[in-house]
């Protein structure tokens, strides 16, 4: 029985939120392929498996509403571009009502017209601005000042607006639809939480192994623990290369071309989460 491969330390501790979501989901699928009565030679419950998916599974979730941060930095950006092309629309308005020449002075004075009730909208609330550019929209693109607008050249600035316009409403919206259902738990809790099972399961796996009573079902066994092996070895090289492209870019920024890293992506000092074998299987 000593002879019977370890499951190697995973160091997922330690991993991105994205790479320990991927972990753990290449961890399941070894498990998810199997049928009830073969999981039961690893003494898995399929309680403990769907507890094990659903934990999985509500970090990835976790991990899709951080993206709520960027679309915040969209909806600021594009706010900022509209309330800029609204602006400058303006300006060109009012420029052109100084002008020495008659047909372009006209032209203003026909869209200052139509433009005034909409001074000022930049002061509005998010959505009340996107309405008013809306309409501010369709009265400038109305049939009778076409010929006006065409004479100041607004087009271009006019469909910038409405692209500007219409992408800070979607960001806006994208972030509502991400925030509308609550989460009670932090994604550093439900990481742990999903930790604390995968371990259990490696406890299973290898205990199961151990206390085989026949060649097949130990070598069964040991395919499993091969296969967790292969992706925690896989998972193992991705993050190395990840902290030694992050050293690499950290070097270059501080033009440092010397030095070693003092991470260790092996675990070491706190972090990583290490499968210690049992030689008896547990008591469930």
């Amino acid at each position: 029985m000593s002879n019977i491969t370890k499951i190697e330390g995973s160091s997922c501790q330690r991993y991105s939120n994205a790479l320990h979501v991927g972990f753990h989901q290449h961890i399941l699928v070894i498990f998810e392929t199997l049928l009830s009565d073969v999981l039961a030679k690893l003494h898995i419950s399929e309680d403990l498996l769907n507890s094990y998916k659903k934990s999985i599974d509500q970090e990835s979730e976790l991990n899709r509403k951080s993206l709520a941060s960027t679309l915040t930095i969209t909806m600021d950006e594009e706010e900022a571009e509209r309330d800029r092309l609204l602006s400058m629309l303006f300006f060109l308005v009012a420029n052109a009502l100084a002008s020495s020449k008659a047909a372009t002075k006209a032209a203003a004075q026909r869209l200052d017209v139509v433009l005034r009730p909409y001074k000022g909208i930049q002061n509005q609330a998010d959505d009340a601005e996107t309405a008013l550019i809306r309409g501010l929209l369709g009265d400038l693109r109305k049939e009778e000042n076409t010929e006006a607008v065409t004479a100041l050249n607004l087009e271009p600035t006019l469909a910038s607006l409405e692209t500007t316009n219409n992408a800070f409403d979607q960001a806006k919206n994208k972030r509502a639809e991400e925030n509308s259902t609550g989460e009670t738990e932090t994604t550093v809790e439900v990481r742990k939480k999903t930790d604390s099972m995968y371990q259990d399961i490696c406890t299973l796996v290898y205990a199961s192994a151990l206390m085989a009573t026949g060649d097949e079902d130990r070598e069964f066994c040991v395919s499993i623990i091969n296969e967790m092996n292969r992706v925690i070895a896989n998972y193992k090289t991705s993050y190395k290369q990840s902290l030694a492209q992050k050293e690499a870019r950290k070097k270059k920024e501080e033009g440092d071309t010397t030095g070693e890293s003092d991470q260790n992506p092996e675990g070491g000092e706190g972090g990583d989460l290490e499968f210690v074998p049992v030689d008896y299987p547990p008591n469930r």
